[in-house]
């Protein structure tokens, strides 16, 4: 049986670094959803659609994944063949620190200020990148899921990972 993993919630939240950490453990594959919407900058968004939608259609009948992201249209395309939910359902306080230090000396300070915009916008918005979206997929998947609500719950998420080393075709949540 595939062993697939999907990891939403706001910028900053710390998916990449949960799904770098997963792909480690279990040897899954990264998916960084937000890079493939963002593939090439020289297409139109028509084409930068279409791709996107031929390698989710890819992955939904590909092996062991792991893959993470915002963007709720990638995100419920891949529901329907993922065996494992992780809402990582931050404060906006830690994302913003996240982005603070993620992006020290690396943005200019207007690129940091739209990042934590977009960060603060994420309770507000009615789109599919919104909390409102990603807790309705989160409810409805009838799968092994986790809600992570703090900094303290992720540690001890992550140490729990850090036991369960080579393991295979692990299952992250109980």
């Amino acid at each position: 049986m595939a062993n697939r993993t999907l990891i939403f919630g706001n910028i900053g939240a710390g998916k990449s670094a949960l799904a770098i950490k997963v792909s480690s453990i279990t040897g899954q594959k990264h998916i960084e959803l937000d890079e493939l919407a963002w593939h090439d900058e020289q297409h139109s968004i028509a084409e930068k659609m279409q791709f996107l939608s031929s390698e989710l259609q890819h992955l939904n009948t590909s092996g062991n994944w792991v893959a993470e992201g915002v963007f709720g249209q990638s995100l419920s395309k891949l529901m329907v063949k993922t065996t494992q939910v992780i809402f990582l359902d931050m404060p906006l306080l830690v994302c913003l620190n996240q982005l603070d230090k993620r992006y020290r000396n690396k943005l200019h300070v207007s690129d940091l200020e739209r990042q934590k915009l977009w960060a603060r916008s994420y309770y507000q918005r009615e789109t599919a990148n919104s909390y409102a979206y990603h807790n309705e997929l989160f409810d409805r998947f009838s799968g092994h899921k986790i809600r992570i609500s703090d900094a303290k719950s992720l540690k001890e998420f992550c140490t729990k990972l850090d036991r369960t080393k080579n393991a295979h075709n692990l299952t992250l949540i109980d």
